[in-house]
This record gives C-alpha cells, structure tokens and sequence, in this order.
C-alpha cells in the first residue's frame, strides 16, 4: 500500500471515528478472520472502537464469540467469528498488528 493510500485510509477512519487497517500479512490473524488492507473496524460486538484501546476493551466484553463492524469500500460490513473461531482468537497480536501498522506510517 502507498504511502498516500495508507494516509487515506487514517484519515477515513478518523471521519468514521475508528480503526484503520493499513496491512494484513498472509496467514496473521487479521487475515484470517476476514480483514482487508484498508479497512476501518468502526465496532466489536456493538461497542463503538474509535481508537485502539476501545478495540481492546471492546474485544475483552466476550469470549465466546467476536463481530467484528467494518467499512470496506463505502459499505458498513460485519464479520463475524463463530464460538471456535473466537476461541482460537487472539485479540492482543491483532491489536498488535493493526497499532503496527499505524506506527509504519512514520517512519
């Protein structure tokens, strides 16, 4: 992604009050539950994520089950993740990954 692409998607997710998605490396758990470069997760399970503390708290409400709300191409999206799939989840790496991605854009 450009660097203008990925500057684009920060600034939507800004006016959408949520979380950009600049990459998504094969077989990472973004990939995996269905997130795109240059999405904009604007909520997990019904709680609004306009930063990535709110992701995180919002994540950290279920166990069991995890949707995911998104922006993808001007269309509001859900994705969700059946009980297993939650299970097998791990919300920090892909916390860890989105904020990673943030921080590519500095340097």
């Amino acid at each position: 992604m450009e660097l203008e692409d990925m500057q684009e998607v920060v600034r939507l997710a800004r006016c959408l009050n949520g979380v950009p998605v600049l990459g998504c490396p094969l077989g990472s758990e973004a990939s995996r539950i269905g997130l795109k470069r240059g999405d904009v997760v604007i909520a997990v399970n019904g709680v609004k994520t306009p930063d990535e503390l709110a992701f995180n708290y919002a994540r950290s409400l279920r166990d069991d089950h995890m949707e995911l709300e998104i922006v993808r191409d001007g269309q509001t999206l859900s994705l969700p993740t059946g009980r297993e799939r939650a299970r097998r989840f791990d919300p920090m790496r892909l916390l860890d990954e989105v904020v990673a991605s943030r921080f590519e854009l500095l340097f």
